[in-house]
């Protein structure tokens, strides 16, 4: 051996390893290969030899259970402590890859180590810091075996070109290899020792460094002929492969046809546990691409420092935590957690966009909570052992890291900071209600023309620059020729695991973060570029002619398989319609194919449609919602008329009961003046008649009046069909849920949301039998706070509990009440009639008390894009008005409103100056 290491030089390595030895106590030793994968030690076994390490990487492991206990690398000792007491062996040692050991019997290691005073100091200091071993970070390099399989010579040179790319990345070909040679195996080591990342390339002629390469290689890069059958190659067969490799990736060379990636996936094969890459064979970008992922992924731990649970661990603890994370990519749409599920483990977001959401008792899906890079997922379930609240979903291709359940319960053992920032964690989440938690704004919008005119074009520059001004920074749009004139013919149309996929994700993720928006721009004509913008897209719009076509294009059909969910996609659907028409019409017909679609109504020239629609896509919308109120609905105006003097928009409206009839008064475009005078005509008619009252077998009235009166003052308008989006809430009975309708007869909508129980007979509208909304969602604030999240809410409250201080001056008529002598008080003029409630009061005020008192409306009002003005104004009943009192409950709310809204604006812009 003394080719391998002169004497000075073994000196000199023997007085730096971790027990450091005196030259003229060294005691010669014998040299050894251990193979990876090959055991060293057994635990149990007798401690006759003592090691240390000189090259490679070895794993100490306790075998049940089955645990690493420490990495050793060059200047580890290993058994030194069984040598020197006899005792059994407490560990076994495995070789990570091709190592060379010194060996010393137990003799020689006593003699060595015990018969000079500053051997025993240095193995007393070795013996008290042997604990901490443990901690260590597992030594550099990387180990990424590349293993040709029937390529051309030219991926060797592209190979090559790639690596010099990488100054953190070492490549090493397998020239004059001797398996077995110590020197061989250290020369390898050292070249590993200069960069975080060492590529092995394995020459298929040559077997023996082939073999080392796969024992031995973290993981092991199969490239393939893309046109070889799919079934194993002789090689692979003679390789052992893929199970003779820790982990393997396939990266095909060559054009490989579309789907080619899956069929290497099936069968015997299993061939890769953890993606299928595609590569041109000259292309050095593309391995490029391949080697960067890799480096970044798995040799870079201080990435990690990223992530709220690892901030503030050292380059050791950070190390550690790597080692447990198995990277994944995500297709948009794919389910990551399914609620209900026990919690086996964390995510963590490197790349793309994940979403939280939940079944609401109705069956909507609910979002509560997007997570963009940088984020995890599943972290609180897992810390607190509950189990999932919600399922997650992939909003757009993506790539995570997993860390088991077994895994971090070991992290937290040997990472004590990492409980600490746990605790954190859940208690930052504790603290912060659900409803509290901001939702992050729409970065990227899937704009999916399905007409390819001068039109379409001309609203997505107009929605681009609306959307700039609605952000206050440039806003990008991506198109098919932009990433063609970047990347080359063909870029657009790549699908995952083609060559430069990988080079197309990093420009674009180039241009998202250089832009507060990113558009990407796709027609019904470019199927494989449309469908890399639906996985891409926080929302998916949809833009057609209004006169056009209403039946699905097939491209549609294709975003709902890319969509990959078990409930429908909400789609943004922009109508363009004519310059100056005063309404829509024929919604119905693109609804009936698109239901969950939210409808913009967009007219030619009109830059006020195009950023109304803009704010409501990144829910920075103004919107208003009125409440249910009675025969006091005229106060609701005020609220408009304030705005409109504010200089405030109204991008969307909802209502209850009377407050419904106020909210399409303004959907249908009516200035607050033209809404008053319907409010009042139509509150001083709302009083029933004697001669309205019938046989109470379903009502007391047929409705049949307030059915006229609705008519003649609506007409035949629809609630889609209107500019202003509308949603009327109603309370089905058949499903025992509110309802917020949003196509339809608007009058008999209205009618609906109002049909007060016991008075008015409930409506029948496609298959639901409606009451009062007022009974669950008296001001319908809810179905406005996802287009207003960060915009406004103006939520119009004629119903306070505390304007009722009437009812305590009632008579105390205790548990029983004449109806006959009340009739007859207020017939005979010289009777005093007993101040008793009225039956429309109590079951107006009954009905509402819920709504006052839950947590619902407490969640609305602590919500910091709610602004509540209240309007606590009085009446001589639920439905009896008159024109002068509507009108001045009118102004009264006006005066209320124009103090509310500044002194809400300025603390909104406070609170925006604070957070920026």
């Amino acid at each position: 051996m003394a080719e391998f290491l002169e004497r000075e030089e073994l000196a000199r390595f023997l007085a730096t390893t971790d027990l450091p030895i005196r030259a003229d106590a060294i005691v010669p030793a014998r040299w050894r290969v251990v193979r990876a994968r090959e055991l060293l030690l057994r635990e149990g076994d007798r401690s006759d030899v003592a090691y240390l390490v000189h090259s490679g990487l070895l794993e100490a492991c306790t075998e049940r259970p089955a645990q690493r206990l420490a990495w050793l690398g060059a200047g580890a000792w290993i058994g030194e402590v069984g040598a020197l007491t006899g005792e059994p062996r407490t560990a076994s040692v495995r070789a990570w890859r091709d190592s060379v050991v010194l060996e010393w019997d137990a003799d020689a290691t006593r003699a060595m180590l015990t018969e000079h005073r500053e051997g025993l100091a240095a193995l007393t200091l070795h013996l008290l810091s042997r604990g901490r071993r443990s901690r260590r970070p597992r030594p550099a390099p990387f180990v990424l075996g590349v293993v040709l399989d029937g390529v051309a010579p030219a991926v060797v040179d592209a190979l090559r070109v790639a690596a010099s790319d990488f100054k953190d990345m070492s490549l090493v070909t397998g020239e004059m290899w001797c398996d077995g040679d110590p020197a061989l195996v250290a020369a390898v080591e050292r070249r590993g020792r200069v960069a975080p990342l060492l590529a092995l390339v394995a020459d298929p002629e040559d077997t023996p460094w082939t073999r080392m390469v796969i024992r031995s290689a973290d993981r092991v890069a199969l490239l393939a002929d893309a046109n070889h059958p799919t079934e194993l190659t002789p090689l692979e067969r003679r390789l052992g492969l893929p199970d003779a490799a820790r982990s393997l990736d396939v990266l095909l060379v060559g054009d490989a046809p579309r789907g080619v990636e899956e069929r290497w996936k099936v069968g015997e094969l299993r061939r890769a546990r953890e993606g299928i890459w595609a590569v041109r064979a000259d292309a050095a970008e593309d391995l490029g691409d391949y080697l960067g992922l890799v480096a970044e992924e798995h040799a870079r731990p201080e990435r990690l420092a990223r992530y709220s649970l690892f901030q503030g661990l050292d380059q050791g603890a950070l190390a550690e935590v790597l080692e447990c994370v198995e990277w994944r990519s995500v297709r948009g749409g794919a389910r990551l957690i399914a609620a209900g599920d026990s919690p086996d483990g964390l995510y963590l977001l490197r790349l793309g966009r994940l979403e939280a959401s939940a079944r609401a008792a109705d069956g909507r899906r609910i979002s509560l909570s997007q997570h963009v890079e940088g984020g995890l997922v599943g972290e609180v379930s897992l810390l607190m052992s509950s189990e999932r609240t919600a399922d997650v979903h992939a909003s757009r291709d993506s790539r995570v890291g997993f860390i088991s359940a077994a895994a971090f319960r070991r992290l937290q053992e040997v990472v004590p900071e990492i409980g600490k920032n746990a605790a954190e964690i859940v208690s930052r989440r504790a603290f912060v209600p659900a409803h509290a938690r901001p939702q992050p704004a729409p970065r990227n919008l899937t704009v999916l023309c399905l007409d390819d005119s001068a039109r379409a074009r001309g609203f997505l520059d107009a929605l681009s620059r609306a959307l700039a001004d609605v952000c206050g920074r440039p806003v990008a749009s991506v198109t098919a020729e932009f990433v063609e004139r970047h990347l080359g013919a063909g870029a657009a149309a790549l699908h995952p695991g083609q060559p430069g996929y990988m080079r197309r994700i990093a420009l674009l993720r180039a241009v998202e973060a250089d832009h507060a928006v990113t558009i990407y721009a796709c027609s019904s004509e470019q199927v494989d570029w449309a469908r890399f913008c639906m996985r891409q897209g926080d929302r998916l719009v949809v833009v057609a002619e209004a006169s056009g076509d209403p039946r699905p294009r097939s491209i549609e059909r294709a975003a709902e398989d890319e969509h990959a969910r078990d409930d429908p996609r909400p789609i943004d659907l922009v109508l363009l319609q004519r310059a100056g028409v005063a309404a829509a019409s024929g919604t119905a017909a693109w609804l009936e194919a698109r239901p969950e679609a939210f409808v913009h109504h967009v007219r030619d020239e009109s830059r006020a449609d195009v950023a109304s629609a803009a704010r409501r896509i990144l829910g920075c919308a103004f919107g208003v919602s009125f409440s249910g109120g009675a025969a006091r609905a005229a106060a609701h105006v005020g609220v408009v008329r304030a705005m409109r003097d504010l200089g405030l928009p109204i991008d969307f409206v909802s209502g209850t009961s009377s407050g419904a009839g106020v909210a399409a008064s303004i959907s249908a475009g009516m200035s607050p003046e033209e809404a008053l005078d319907i409010a009042v005509h139509m509150v001083t008619r709302l009083s029933i008649k004697p001669w309205d009252f019938q046989p109470p077998m379903t009502a007391l009235t047929s409705g049949r009046r307030i059915n006229r009166l609705l008519q003649d003052v609506v007409g035949e308008r629809r609630v889609e069909d209107q500019l202003l989006p509308l949603r009327i809430a109603a309370v089905d009975l058949v499903k025992h849920r509110v309802v917020y309708l949003d196509r339809g007869l608007m009058w008999l909508l209205i009618r609906a949301s109002g049909s007060l129980p016991i008075v008015f007979p409930p409506v029948f509208v496609d298959g639901q039998i409606l009451v009062d909304g007022g009974i669950i969602s008296n001001n319908p604030v809810a179905p406005l706070l996802p287009a207003c999240q960060r915009g406004l809410v103006v939520m119009s409250d004629l119903a306070d509990l505390s304007a009722w201080e009437d009812l305590e001056q009632a008579a105390g008529y205790g548990a029983a009440i004449s109806g006959w002598r009340q009739l007859i008080d207020h017939v005979l003029p010289w009777r005093a009639p007993q101040l008793t409630p009225k039956l429309d009061e109590i079951l107006f005020r009954a009905m509402i008390v819920a709504n006052y008192t839950g947590d619902e409306r407490r969640q609305i009002l602590e919500h910091p894009a709610v602004c509540r003005i209240w309007s606590p104004t009085k009446t001589s009943g639920v439905l009896d008005m008159t024109a002068a009192l509507a009108r001045r409950m009118e102004r009264e709310t006006y005066e209320r409103a124009m103090e509310a809204l500044p002194a809400w604006l300025e603390r909104a812009e406070h609170l925006r100056r604070d957070d920026a």
